[in-house]
């Protein structure tokens, strides 16, 4: 290195920002942003337009909160190759529609807005057997919907945790540590589908077992509710889309639904399963009590702040109206490893005891400094901050006796609403009291 050559910042870094496509579609919806009317939009787009779309839905977002708008209310439609990230973060009201061909990345962190992608009307080829799109594809993707009428590349729906896709055939990888929502694949499946998938469901259409990892998964039939959805699901993916391969099915699908095989996780399937098991025994509803309310761990990082929160639960974090206070009766105190013992008994101890943010598997712990209690055969997760208390947890988490009070974990509901709390009901609060 050259010992006059600077080694701090000289100059400011231009990211091309004022030439992005997503300033010209913010001024033509300039009406949707700021009074909600739908807006109709067509433009061509080369793949020198990376993220499009993502800058509007900021705007979006930034004026109309994480509600964003009705479905459809912005919906443009795009000729040409688009650039990487295509429609990257796009929330509700935003409808993207590609004639053409993308690269990596469409969809990611996809969150409520709505992606179809198909060939241009001219095109030669059959869609169903080339590439439409690139890798990575709805990496991270917490909601909305994605119809791809074509072959994508490897690793689809990473990480994907409540979208509905379909598609029309994969690489490898696919659904590679998704934990929910929905695939549907219309095509060839890669190699090493579904590793580390812990949540949501996947349709594969003409399944080949030895293509999907099943260390983690169960290849099911479907049910009535699954055919319907399929049904549901590819009469969608055919009016987007206009798919010959969506078209064939439906048109004798009594045939059509047997060829499908469901992927679905282990874990989940037997969360799912507790769950119906203490509805048969409640004669109540518990389907909404598994989705956990994880509060900010930033509000945890100073001892003494309480934190409320009002509001309900998206992708397990909570997204309502927050407010802050200190007291000192409520200071928190780090307990050194071992601290959990049976006299552990408040309900917001056993808010401890959680689930992950989105399958519904349930761990142990989840606070620095403490431990399970003996026979509990889940190990310690290392997720910052708090969790909802997943009302029947040790049924599918320890070893020890069922009791869906707790009490085999040595924590027994106390105070008004307790016992509410203990099995899912009550108010979404997050609080935090060592007293």
């Amino acid at each position: 290195m050259d010992p006059e050559a600077p080694r701090h910042r000289t100059r400011t870094q231009d990211h091309g920002l004022d030439k992005a496509l997503d300033n010209t579609l913010i001024q033509l919806a300039e009406g949707a942003l700021d009074g909600g009317d739908p807006v109709r939009l067509e433009l061509p787009v080369r793949n020198v337009n990376r993220t499009v779309g993502t800058m509007l839905g900021y705007e979006l977002t930034r004026r109309w909160g994480s509600e964003g708008l009705p479905d459809d209310t912005i919906d443009i439609t795009l000729t040409g190759t688009a650039g990487q990230s295509f429609a990257a973060f796009v929330p509700r009201g935003i409808t993207l529609r590609l004639v053409g061909d993308a690269n990596d990345y469409v969809g990611k962190g996809l969150s409520g807005g709505r992606i179809t992608v198909r060939p241009h009307p001219q095109a030669r080829f059959s869609a169903e057997n080339n590439i439409i799109a690139g890798n990575v594809i709805l990496y991270g993707a917490t909601s909305g919907e994605v119809f791809l009428r074509g072959v994508v590349g490897e690793r689809f729906c990473v990480r994907n945790s409540g979208a509905l896709a379909v598609v029309e055939g994969v690489g490898d990888h696919g659904c590679e540590y998704m934990t929910g929502g929905r695939v549907v694949v219309l095509g060839p499946t890669g190699r090493n589908f579904a590793a580390g998938m812990s949540g949501g469901n996947a349709y594969l259409l003409d399944l080949a077992a030895r293509r999907v990892n099943q260390e983690m998964v169960d290849l099911d039939p479907l049910d009535d509710e699954d055919r319907q959805f399929l049904a549901e699901a590819l009469t969608r993916h055919h009016a987007e889309t206009g798919s010959p391969v969506a078209h064939a099915l439906l048109s004798d699908w009594d045939t059509a639904a047997t060829r499908f095989a469901k992927v679905m996780p282990k874990d989940f399937k037997r969360v799912l399963a507790a769950q119906a098991a203490a509805e048969r025994d409640t004669g109540t509803s518990t389907r909404r009590s598994w989705r956990p309310l994880m509060a900010d761990p930033r509000a945890f990082s100073t001892p003494g702040v309480r934190t409320r929160y009002a509001g309900r639960s998206i992708c397990g974090f909570g997204t309502g109206p927050r407010s802050t206070r200190t007291s000192a009766a409520t200071t928190w105190r780090p307990r050194p490893a071992g601290a959990w013992t049976a006299a552990s008994r408040s309900v917001t101890r056993a808010a401890r005891w959680a689930t992950s943010s989105r399958s519904g598997t349930p761990w142990c712990g989840g606070t620095t400094g403490l431990r399970p209690p003996s026979g509990c055969t889940r190990p310690t997760t290392s997720r910052s901050g708090w969790l909802r208390v997943w009302p029947f947890h040790v049924s599918t988490c320890c070893s020890t006796t069922i009791c869906r009070a707790g009490s085999a974990h040595g924590v027994t509901a106390k105070g008004p609403g307790a016992e509410g709390l203990l099995h899912g009901g009550g108010r979404q609060d997050a609080r935090r009291d060592d007293t």
